[in-house]
C-alpha cells in the first residue's frame, strides 16, 4: 500500500510533458509495442476492476494527472483485496483445528488456514509449513504491521512454528492448537508477545500477478 501510495506521489510531481512523450516514459517490462496500455505478464487481461485489458487498474493515459489519479485506483484496488482476505479469513472463525487440514468442511491447521485465505482471496498457493511461509515476501516490524500481513511466533520452541494473519488493531485471527477453532487474539496478549517471531507482508501485486492457484 505504501508503494502504490509513493507512486501516486511521485507522478503528481512530474511533468506531464515527460510522460507525453514515448521515449521518456519508463518501459514497462512485458510491455505491448505500439499499445497505448501495459501488458503486465502473469496477469490476465480482463481481470476484475482492470482497464484496457490489463490485470491492474489503470489505462495508461499519457498526462502526469491522469496518471496519478489513476495511481490512486490502484492504491483503491489494493485496498479492496486487503479487505477481501480479511473478510474471508473472518469467516472461518469457528472452523475446527485440525492438523494437516487446509478446507474449511474439514478444519484447519494454522498454516492450513492462511493457506486456504490466501488461496480464496488473492488466488495465490503459500506454502502449507509455517516455516516455510516465513520465507515468502518481505520482513515487517511490529510497529509497521498492516492488515494482511502474516504473523509468526515460536509455539513449539522452534523457530517460526505458528502463523496467523495481521486484523488490524493489535489483533490477529489463527487457528490455534488441537481442541480449539479459528478464533481472533491481541498481538499485546502476554503470551503472543512473549513468543513473537516477526512478521512478513506478501506484496498484493505480486499476488496479482501470480499464476492462479491449483487444488
Amino acid at each position: 500500500m505504501k508503494i502504490y501510495i509513493h507512486l501516486a506521489l511521485l507522478l503528481c510531481a512530474m511533468s506531464p510533458m515527460a510522460w507525453a512523450d514515448p521515449e521518456a516514459a519508463p518501459a514497462v517490462p512485458g510491455a505491448q509495442t505500439g499499445s497505448s496500455s501495459a501488458v503486465v505478464p502473469g496477469v490476465a487481461p480482463g481481470a476484475p476492476g482492470s482497464q484496457s485489458g490489463t490485470g491492474l487498474p489503470f489505462s495508461g493515459t499519457s498526462t502526469g494527472s491522469a496518471l496519478a489519479a489513476e495511481s490512486m485506483k490502484v492504491v483503491d484496488w489494493a485496498a479492496t483485496r486487503t479487505q477481501d482476505l480479511l473478510s474471508t479469513a473472518l469467516a472461518s472463525i469457528g472452523v475446527k483445528y485440525r492438523r494437516g487440514a487446509s478446507d474449511p468442511s474439514v478444519g484447519f491447521d494454522c498454516s492450513g488456514f492462511v493457506r486456504h485465505v490466501y488461496k480464496e482471496a488473492m488466488g495465490l498457493l503459500l506454502p502449507h509449513n509455517a516455516y516455510s511461509m516465513s520465507l515468502q515476501g518481505k520482513p515487517v516490524a511490529m510497529a509497521d504491521l498492516q492488515p494482511g500481513d502474516l504473523v509468526f511466533f515460536n509455539t513449539l520452541k522452534k523457530q517460526f512454528s505458528h502463523v496467523g494473519i495481521y486484523l488490524g488493531d493489535d489483533r490477529f485471527i489463527h487457528a490455534p492448537s488441537h481442541g480449539k477453532s479459528v478464533e481472533v487474539d491481541k498481538l499485546s496478549d502476554s503470551y503472543w508477545t512473549r513468543h513473537f517471531n516477526g512478521a512478513r507482508r506478501i506484496d498484493t501485486e505480486a499476488a496479482a500477478a501470480a499464476p492462479a492457484a491449483q487444488p
